[in-house]
């Protein structure tokens, strides 16, 4: 009997037990074996690729040429206007070299063009340039008909290099032939346009092909050519997409449309003789983030009594214009009436005008002048704008008594104006005869019912 309790006693303990057991489970969290590996990855970093063009100055120094209006060099040193071309005689410009600024390989190409001056003149001009090699060589190049010097097209070079003490050498020959009609007529400087871009050297993880077929973002066109790219799309827009050297004679553009918006998109268009747009093109004109390099504008087509300018030649009665990040830069402007950088004679319901440049120009008429504008009729606004390194000069005889007609930044103010952040730096302001100084650095005059308000 005893050990039948004895038994049962022990059962019950046992029960209990497993029973406690249970209880200390429930809510316990089971552990695994595990184990956990990373591995960083190696940072994304894009390379630079930046191709830069250097001169020799007086003292046999490399420069940075960008930017610079080249000059004619004469044995005996004279200064740029004092050099005169005459048949039979040689000169040439500063020693040029290139520069592999960026950090990847690249292919060049070197072009002369937009010789800035009196195009007549250029038919009497041969150029020629060689390469001359550190030890001594002198190595003929050709010119192409596009401006391109054939030899230096795919030219490869490795990264953060020069092509050393190798140098370019252009010269300007006037042909013996050259007759009388050229007398008086003047250049004074050449543009030269150096465009890269990926060569095939580096290797990806497969091989070193992937660029390959890498293009140039600079193209040369004929005029029929850059006249097609700029045809507006049914929303009146034009988007560049490439740097244009022109090769042939331009003919200002005009739209059959209202309302023109031309994003250049921080390209550039070099070589021009005309104004990019004719006057009144559109009612309304819009031109963003682009620029015109290297030109020589001559008169427009059709001046309408107006003027000439680079951009637009003139806006008149019931148009409006605006131009964003808009530069000219190496160029020159020659107009009858007026003569400009954006817009010869402005005489639309506004004109806008922000963060745009005239850089090294030359900006000449018989009438009124100015480095953007040559005269503002009616509401005007300039922001954040500035002419630098120029010449603004009116010809027209002002017999002592009249009033200049050309300025800085506007030759006339005939409208409500407004300049916030404008500057007028180094830039040469010439009036004949003008029997009254010019109202400002920036501004020749101040008629009608013109006013100025500068913030």
């Amino acid at each position: 009997m005893s050990n039948t309790k004895a038994t049962k006693r022990a059962l019950l303990l046992s029960v209990m037990a497993m029973l406690v057991c249970v209880a200390m489970l429930v809510g316990t969290t089971f552990a695994w074996f595990t184990d956990s590996a990373s591995t960083a990855v190696n940072k994304i970093q894009a390379g630079t690729l930046d191709v830069g063009l250097e001169m020799k100055d007086a003292e046999g120094n490399w420069v940075d040429a960008e930017g610079e209006t080249l000059g004619w060099v004469a044995a005996d040193g004279r200064e740029q206007d004092q050099i005169l071309w005459e048949p039979g005689c040689t000169y040439q410009l500063p020693d040029l070299r290139l520069v592999n600024y960026g950090t990847l390989w690249l292919k060049v190409k070197v072009y002369i063009n937009g010789v800035i001056g009196d195009a007549k003149l250029l038919e009497a001009i041969e150029f020629t340039a060689t390469y001359e090699t550190e030890d001594g060589d002198s190595i003929p190049l050709t010119i192409g008909t596009d401006g391109a010097i054939i030899e230096f097209n795919d030219e490869a070079m490795f990264p953060e290099s020069t092509t050393g003490e190798n140098y370019i050498k252009i010269k300007g020959h006037m042909k013996e032939s050259a007759g009388n009609e050229y007398q008086g007529l003047s250049i004074y400087g050449i543009g030269i346009t150096v465009v890269a871009t990926q060569y095939t050297y580096e290797n990806d993880s497969t091989d070193n092909t992937y660029d390959s077929t890498a293009e140039y973002d600079t193209v040369t066109v004929t005029a029929e050519e850059l006249a097609a790219v700029m045809t507006p799309d049914a929303n009146g827009v034009i988007n560049l997409e490439k740097n244009y050297i022109v090769t042939d004679a331009w003919t200002s553009l005009t739209f059959g449309i209202s309302s023109v918006v031309i994003n250049g998109n921080g390209h550039t268009i070099s070589g021009i003789n005309k104004p990019l747009l004719s006057g009144n093109a559109a009612s309304d004109i819009t031109i963003n983030e682009l620029t015109i390099s290297s030109s020589s504008i001559g008169i427009a087509a059709n001046e309408n009594g107006l003027g000439t300018a680079a951009f637009v030649s003139y806006m008149d009665a019931n148009t409006s214009a605006t131009f964003k990040k808009c530069r000219l830069v190496n160029s020159s402007v020659t107009g009858n009436e007026r003569a400009a950088a954006l817009v010869s004679f402005a005489s639309c319901g506004t004109l806008t005008i922000e963060d745009c440049t005239v850089e090294n120009c030359e900006i000449q008429a018989v009438g009124g002048t100015g480095g953007l504008v040559g005269y503002s009729q009616n509401a005007t606004i300039i922001k954040n704008s500035s002419v630098k390194n120029t010449s603004v000069t009116s010809t027209e005889d002002r017999l002592g008594t009249k009033t200049p007609l050309a300025g800085g930044v506007i030759g006339t103010v005939g409208g409500a104006t407004t300049f916030t952040n404008v500057t007028a730096t180094n830039v040469t302001v010439s009036n004949n005869n003008a029997g009254v100084d010019v109202y400002s650095d920036m501004i020749g005059r101040i008629t009608g019912s013109g006013s100025i308000a500068i913030n």
